[in-house]
């Protein structure tokens, strides 16, 4: 995740590779079922959204402090753990906006402009640009059904330099985050190997936020957004300057279903002449990575023989795990090609 990286890749982008070999289509699907699956791939996001506008509020506010800064990172006094406003209820929404992150706004302005040049290109040569790798974690590269997308990696946001500053940025800020709400559910860290990708796109159409760790976007001018939570959509307006984050449903699992997830995300367009466009960074893993619950701290004791009473409560914590192990390649494919918004991917690998 160097977003420094000076690798680059010329030529036109391949065409995802063959799913799975135990997920492949039969040669014998009938043209009728194909067409069907093609209408749902195709159906849109707002179907789900409610006939009526919800009154916009503010998301919880955290005050980040500029814990990345800190000699105790962000588990120390000026970090998450450290920090009054995100309880309970918080964890619930599966959002909220960060202040005092030490983002300049001038480095998201200045990759607003590399967006908007990036967006003006044919698509042609957008598609050279657009990591075609993003589909292999479960996003459409192909913008179907969530309007105009470019999705870049570390070797493309090095040709975009401004945008890369922009994700170097969000990047850091949000391990802090991941780092900092593992211990606020009473878990052990984040896995070292993770990977970014930036999405930049129109505000027309849907942002789908899964499967990823967290999602963040940095608010150049003010605007609402609407997002589906797992109780319904909610409609909220980041401040400017803040940092809105999202949790996605990798978080989710390794808080043993303690944090809730956001699986849907869409700007609530005003009519102004500003440009509208957004930039998120999606932190998400390896696809050949394991997702499971994250472990539980320990206190190694000093005799070296646990009693009955310690081994009973170790069976009984792993019992309460809420999710089965599974991989996050089979995951990442099955979201990619099963569009079905009234049915949580993450229901089969629930433990039952």
């Amino acid at each position: 995740m160097d977003f420094s990286s000076s690798n680059r890749h010329g030529g036109a982008t391949a065409a995802p590779p063959p799913s799975p070999s135990d997920h492949r289509s039969s040669a014998a699907t009938s043209s009728t079922a194909e067409d069907l699956r093609l209408l749902l791939h195709r159906l849109p996001l707002s179907l789900s959204v409610p006939s009526s506008r919800l009154k916009p509020r503010p998301p919880p506010t955290i005050n980040f402090s500029n814990s990345q800064n800190t000699p105790n990172g962000p588990n120390g006094p000026n970090g998450l753990n450290g920090l009054n406003g995100l309880n309970g209820l918080n964890i619930q929404l599966g959002f909220f906006q960060l202040t005092h992150h030490g983002l300049p706004p001038q480095v998201a302005e200045s990759a607003e402009s590399d967006s908007l040049a990036l967006l003006s290109l044919t698509r042609e040569d957008k598609n050279r640009f657009s990591s075609r790798k993003a589909w292999q974690v479960g996003f459409d590269v192909d913008g179907e059904g969530e309007g105009e997308a470019v999705w870049l990696d570390e070797s493309w946001l090095a040709e975009w330099t401004r945008l890369g500053e922009l994700a170097a940025e969000l990047e850091k800020i949000g391990l802090g985050v991941m780092e900092g709400l593992m211990v606020m559910v009473g878990r052990c860290g984040v896995p070292p190997r993770m990977r970014s990708l930036m999405r930049v796109s129109r505000c027309a159409g849907e942002e789908r936020e899964y499967p990823c760790i967290v999602s963040l976007e940095y608010q150049i001018r003010r605007r609402e957004y609407e997002l589906l939570g797992e109780s319904g959509w909610v409609t909220v307006r980041p401040e400017v300057g803040s940092v809105l984050v999202t949790v996605g449903d990798v978080a989710q699992v390794w808080s043993n279903g303690k944090l809730k997830k956001v699986r849907g995300k869409r700007v609530v367009e005003d009519g102004s002449s500003a440009p509208c466009v957004t930039m998120s960074l999606l932190i998400t893993l390896p696809t050949e990575s394991t997702v499971s619950v994250a472990p539980l701290p320990r206190i190694k004791p000093i005799q070296t023989d646990q009693d009955d009473a310690t081994k009973e409560e170790e069976e009984e914590e792993e019992i309460d795990e809420e999710f089965n192990p599974f991989s996050f390649e089979d995951y990442a494919w099955r979201v990619y090609h099963e569009r079905f918004l009234s049915r949580d991917p993450l229901d089969r690998y629930r433990r039952r």
